[in-house]
């Protein structure tokens, strides 16, 4: 069973700074229904809503072994969202 972080009001001004980049994506919160964004920092990879500051958070590492296919070198960018947005959607929704 995977193990997941959810933070809640983690994010402030002063944290944001630290972020490496940070996209809006076409998910929605169920709460408010803005955007929900992916940010990447120098260890995780998080996933929420900014205006309810609810995220889940996942290392990069345990994301690269579940979802990069080296034989191929792929990436499952959609498997990885989806299991991001349902565990995200699992205390939210």
């Amino acid at each position: 069973m995977a193990r997941f972080n959810l933070c809640i009001g983690n994010f402030n001004l002063a944290d944001r700074n630290h972020v490496e980049a940070a996209v809006a994506t076409t998910y929605r919160c169920p709460l408010c229904g803005g955007a929900l964004e992916l940010m990447e920092d120098g260890r995780y990879l998080w996933f929420g809503c900014w205006r309810c500051k609810i995220y889940v958070r996942r290392e990069k590492g345990e994301l690269a072994k579940k979802f990069v296919d080296y034989r191929r070198r792929r990436f499952m960018w959609s498997q990885m969202m989806e299991e991001l947005y349902r565990i995200f959607m699992s205390p939210v929704g």
